[in-house]
């Protein structure tokens, strides 16, 4: 059965379960994949690996708007 849950920051993307879970071997193995060491793992946690996978992942994504400078001061209030 087929998850229906949609991300939140956009609507168009629908996610799907993982059909394996995540294991040692598979997380050193996508470590790899991002270039490090066993040298850099010992000086990361977990989460910093994870945050380096997302936003590897994160690089194909193709965005309808991409903010500028006076949009994020905008945001903040600065304009």
């Amino acid at each position: 059965m087929e998850s229906d849950q949609s991300d939140p920051f956009n609507p168009k993307i629908k996610s799907r379960p993982t059909d394996r879970p995540m294991t040692s071997a598979l997380f050193y193995l996508r470590a790899i994949e991002l270039g490090l060491s066993w040298a850099d793992l010992e000086e990361m946690d977990i989460g910093e690996v994870w945050d380096m996978l997302i936003e590897k992942n994160n690089d194909s994504a193709e965005y309808a708007y991409i903010a500028t400078n006076d949009d994020i001061k905008r945001l903040a209030g600065l304009i």
